[in-house]
């Protein structure tokens, strides 16, 4: 006499791995969109500075500091003193630094979007692009045209997918 098991228990066994699948390709999904907290690296030293988070707003990508590592003379109680207009003197903690990106193509690019270094002051005009499966982002701050200007990348924090895991 052949046994089979209920129908009931395929059935959960099923909804489990249709459910661990599903979870699977969300966690990769978010690989693919810039939205999520990026930590900033120092040029000179490797350290981490910040980090910053990345959303989504009305259609375009916004980026606000959400947390300023106390290293390199910086603090969190920074004010943007070099800033023009209404972001003089405002703290760097929680400030917009980058706003009205849109997804260029159905590429890992976001352009036509401005960037301000809250170092300088300075408002540039920016692109992004996603590198090593979504894990390293290529922020794009220039004048003018792309050839004008200077890349920092940004490390995908507090993702169990990508390696370097920042805290």
């Amino acid at each position: 006499m052949k046994m089979t098991m209920p129908i009931s228990k395929n059935l959960v066994l099923i909804s489990i791995f249709v459910i661990l699948l599903l979870t699977t390709f969300i966690g990769d999904a978010n690989l693919h969109s810039v939205v999520g907290h990026w930590t900033t690296i120092d040029d000179k030293t490797g350290k981490p500075l910040s980090i910053v988070h990345i959303y989504k707003k009305d259609g375009v990508i916004e980026a606000k500091v959400s947390k300023i590592n106390p290293i390199l003379g910086q603090k969190p109680s920074d004010k943007c003193k070099q800033c023009k207009g209404a972001l003089h003197n405002k703290p760097i903690l929680g400030m917009r630094i980058i706003w009205g990106m849109k997804r260029l193509d159905e590429s890992n690019v976001w352009g036509n979007g401005r960037v301000l270094d809250p170092k300088s002051g300075h408002i540039y005009r920016g692109k992004m692009t996603l590198i090593d499966h979504g894990c390293k982002l290529n922020l794009r701050g220039y004048v003018g045209i792309p050839l004008f200007g200077r890349t920092e990348t940004w490390l995908r924090a507090n993702d169990k997918k990508c390696q370097f895991n920042s805290k």
